[in-house]
């Protein structure tokens, strides 16, 4: 993966150092392109200052210069260097343009950016690649370009707006159709009273990726269109000087050896010439029809687009899941979906990040024999939250810290936690269903807040301990009632090594407690005689991100206003913060959870075509899920639907189409009668419900599904499913090891293909028989969760 030239250096770096721009990677016609070449006047006050293989031209005036195109990221030290050499400074540079958004052209604007304060400017798909820092799914090419550095902000351009720096004033022509966003550019150039017209004119070459077809293209169905109106022009436009964006398509340097730049002819032999290789391709492609496209292609070109390095990992908040959002929208209005957030098809969401400031930590135990100092990392790991503060209380030990009375299980029960910090095992007994243990583990600390405690730390496995210091920022909903941590002034995991001192003295026995821990048996609590004292100063900022919410509107008048909402999350964890050592510093999420935002979209598109949904069906890509399921929870509790009532959710987040489809796990496949309707559509398709091999894990609340359970929704998740001890739990299980949260879940990583194309058909047809089920879906009667557990 790519390490922009952003990343690598420091504030300033690039005025010290021109020359230090990290080479494109995996290109073998970049060096030769970034060959420098010597800056040179091409008429008046239009320059050339780009390489050899790549054009860059300046047009100056006293007021200020325009700079069109960057060339490659390792090209901008060249450009500058070019644009000096010829008298001018680059921080007269007030305005840059783009013919295309593809890295060999664009990838040295956002440094040339940052070095002069120009303002960039480009037609809506290259400025849309441009703050992408890549091309993306709509390019012929897709895939075949490397990422650039992304420009933060863009002007976008209409089709023949004049651009003006002074008395300067630059035509913009939109002549796509080497790319959806190409721009050509003309301007009249002086050199005293003789005048000439320039056109830079964009590629016309119909070049493309392996499968790309201009004639029937979904990705960009204009791109013919789009040709030929570029011809069109090019037969037209006054043109005396023509330059393009590969100088040798315009045979700039023969000109130049030649002295006959100026050629009024240039443009409309461009024409003919772009004409004659676009006819040639459309024959190729008439002669050889598209053949059947391979299983689950949209689905797979969507993951490559979210995975893609250009969005740094997804992370909530960041550029790159804005990036996500936006593409994602895109793609529901595309299957004709209809917006429904509460700003088109955003629900923008806020949020508070609360990082500790770890040099001014201070931590200890005491006991009644002393205080010891404790170390942020070796002997506490702690997340903050928007209650943490300083806090001395005492420590009081709560079993597994589990308050479900209706199940029979109470630690909770005779303790006296106000003001207390309780202290917990991390598992759970024996003898409780997988979903009540999931959803015991997870709110733990609301029980604990309702008993009056100020504080939570659970104890850590037994094992090695590493010496992180752990979640020392967390992101929270800024809606303090729907802080799942509210009240929680500490929280954090102990190093195990650290609890025989802390049951030193009380009526309790580590060794038997440990003991009883790893039978799953009932414990003891009580009273601890230790006491834990804390300053714990914090940092906060606000931020805001978005859920994504597009509808197919029921067609039943009595069902329409009961709505079932399909949902996934489009984040991820972003990009690792510690040394990179591999080259590789992005998460990029392919599997958790592209592959179900794709599912997503897939899901919006299949059942759109088909139609016939009485109930309204809603598409929810949400945020913040690795965050805590925040974008979900905050979407059910305040849904973006009018007066319409959520009745049921399906939730689909990293189902790992890594193995033969033979079953699928469905998380609370046991709670309500949902389990009908996808029995009845896996028997279809020949395919079995599988128990959770791994009910320890929790996956019942570890996915946006839980946000809506809650509050009392009958809801489901999946994944592809395995039957232990044969190969496929062994890939399965290999994967969550070696890829999860790793760098490596990338999409260079296998994927069944046949397995994704039959869960997405499964999925759609589950998504239609739930609309079209005559009674609302409604929890089994024993189940825990028919009463809501929050307001």
């Amino acid at each position: 993966m790519l390490l922009l030239f952003a990343l690598l250096l420091p504030a300033g770096a690039a005025a010290q150092d021109r020359d230090v721009v990290p080479p494109t990677p995996n290109c073998a016609s970049c060096a030769e392109w970034n060959t420098p070449h010597e800056p040179l006047k091409l008429f008046g006050n239009t320059y050339y200052v780009g390489t050899n293989g790549l054009a860059a031209l300046l047009v100056t005036s006293p007021d200020g210069h325009v700079l069109l195109d960057g060339a490659l990221p390792e090209s901008a030290p060249l450009i500058r260097r070019n644009i000096e050499a010829l008298g001018f400074k680059l921080s007269d540079v007030k305005l840059i343009v783009n013919s295309h958004a593809h890295n060999d052209h664009a990838g040295g604007i956002a440094m040339l950016a940052r070095l002069s304060g120009a303002t960039v400017a480009a037609s809506a798909p290259s400025a849309r690649w441009l703050m992408a820092g890549a091309a993306l799914e709509d390019d012929p090419q897709f895939g075949l370009n490397a990422p650039f550095p992304a420009v933060p902000r863009v002007r976008v351009l209409r089709d023949g707006e004049v651009v003006q720096v002074g008395r300067l004033a630059l035509t913009a022509h939109f002549t796509g159709g080497h790319t959806p966003g190409g721009t050509s550019w003309s301007w009249r150039s002086c050199d005293g009273s003789t005048c000439v017209d320039v056109v830079y004119a964009d590629s016309q070459t119909p070049i493309s990726a392996n499968g790309f077809r201009y004639t029937d293209s979904r990705t960009y169905s204009t791109g013919v269109q789009d040709f030929r109106k570029a011809h069109a022009l090019f037969e037209t436009m006054p043109c005396d000087l023509l330059v393009m964006p590969h100088p040798g398509a315009a045979q700039l340097w023969e000109r130049v050896a030649k002295g006959t730049l100026i050629d009024a002819q240039g443009c409309k032999r461009l024409a003919v010439s772009s004409r004659v290789a676009l006819e040639n391709r459309l024959a190729t492609e008439a002669a050889a029809p598209a053949p059947p496209a391979p299983p689950a292609t949209e689905w797979w070109r969507h993951v490559q687009v979210l995975a893609h390095d250009s969005l740094k990992g997804r992370d909530t908040g960041s550029p790159g899941h804005e990036s996500a959002a936006r593409y994602i929208a895109q793609q529901f209005a595309a299957a004709g979906l209809t917006p429904s957030g509460t700003d088109g098809w955003f629900q923008r969401i806020p949020f508070v990040e609360v990082t500790l400031d770890q040099p001014r930590v201070q931590l200890a135990l005491r006991t009644p024999t002393g205080s010891t100092p404790l170390v942020l990392g070796r002997d506490l790991r702690l997340t903050p939250r928007p209650a943490t503060g300083n806090v001395d209380a005492p420590l009081v030990f709560a079993g597994y810290g589990l308050s479900l009375p209706q199940a029979g299980v109470d630690d909770l029960n005779g303790l006296d936690l106000r003001g207390k910090i309780v202290v917990h095992m991390a598992g759970v007994p024996n003898g409780l269903s997988p979903a009540l243990q999931a959803h015991g583990s997870r709110n733990r600390w609301a029980a604990m807040r309702d008993a009056g405690a100020v504080g939570i730390i659970a104890i850590g496995s037994a094992g090695v301990w590493g010496n992180g210091a752990g979640a020392t920022s967390s992101l929270s909903l800024a809606d303090s009632l729907l802080d799942d941590a509210r009240g929680q002034r500490v929280g954090g995991t102990i190093n195990p090594a650290l609890i025989p001192r802390l049951f030193a003295g009380s009526a309790l026995v580590w060794d038997s407690v440990a003991a009883r821990a790893s039978r799953g048996d009932p414990l003891p609590t009580g009273a601890l005689t230790t006491s834990l004292q804390a300053t714990l100063p914090t940092h906060r900022r606000t931020l805001t991100s978005p859920n994504v919410v597009g509808i197919i509107p029921g067609t039943d008048p009595a069902l329409r206003h009961e709505v079932v909402v399909y949902s996934a999350h489009s984040d991820h964890v972003g990009t690792f913060k510690g040394p990179v050592l591999t080259g590789d510093s992005i998460f990029n999420g392919a599997m958790d959870n592209a592959s179900g935002a794709a599912t997503l979209m897939e899901t919006a598109r299949l059942v759109a075509q088909r139609g016939g949904n009485k109930r309204t069906l809603a598409f929810v890509a949400v945020t913040a899920e690795e965050k805590g399921l925040l974008g979900s929870r905050w979407f059910a509790a305040h849904p973006s639907l009018g007066t319409s009532t959520i009745v049921a959710n399906l939730n689909t987040d990293m189902f790992l189409p890594l193995i033969p489809l033979k079953g699928v796990f469905a998380y609370g496949y046991e709670e309500s009668d949902l389990a009908d309707d996808l029995d009845a559509v896996v028997r279809e398709r020949g395919i079995a419900v599988l128990p959770d091999p791994e009910p320890q894990e929790n996956r019942f609340v570890r996915s946006d599904q839980y946000s809506f359970i809650r509050r009392g929704i009958p809801a489901l998740a999946f994944k592809v499913g395995y039957t232990p001890g044969t190969p496929e739990a062994t890939i399965w299980q290999a994967w969550v090891r070696d890829h999860y949260h790793k760098l490596s879940d990338d999409t260079t990583q296998p994927v069944n293909f046949e397995t994704a194309a039959r869960f997405n058909a499964m999925y759609a047809d589950l998504a239609l028989r739930v609309a079209n089920r005559a009674t609302r879906p409604s929890w089994r009667a024993k189940s825990f969760f028919a009463v809501p557990l929050v307001p």
